[in-house]
């Protein structure tokens, strides 16, 4: 089974079939943890966010100023892509995205390293 990210925002939709792995789906839990006198713990569970991270190898120009795209609208826009990756169980999910620096590796433009973030979180 192939893994596919699905980006979309009021623009523009694209498909990534993700070839390469690892593809990390990270939790964070935001919690507040009390001991008891008596040693015991106490938690309180505020929430549960997912944080997914791929990283390409390598990818065209064309396809990074797609992916580009996306996370200079969230600032513009003030609104995150929504993205999909059915194989997790995720549907069209808000999430802030963040992209590292662009390092063009020859006279095409063709990109190097191309590291992803998305972190789950409200829309309003």
């Amino acid at each position: 089974m192939s893994l596919t990210l699905k980006i979309q925002d009021d623009s523009t939709t694209k498909v990534y079939t993700l070839l390469e792995v690892p593809f990390t789906k990270n939790r964070e839990i935001g919690e507040s943890t009390t001991t008891t006198l008596g040693g015991n713990v106490y938690t309180d569970y505020i929430y549960k966010k997912f944080k997914l991270e791929h990283t390409w190898s390598f990818m065209s120009a064309a396809d990074y100023a797609v992916l580009e795209g996306f996370f200079n609208r969230q600032f513009t826009t003030h609104k995150y892509p929504r993205i999909t990756v059915q194989e997790l169980g995720i549907e069209d999910v808000p999430c802030r995205m963040t992209l590292n620096e662009q390092k063009i590796v020859n006279n095409c433009g063709m990109v190097e390293d191309i590291t992803v973030t998305f972190r789950e979180t409200a829309q309003s």
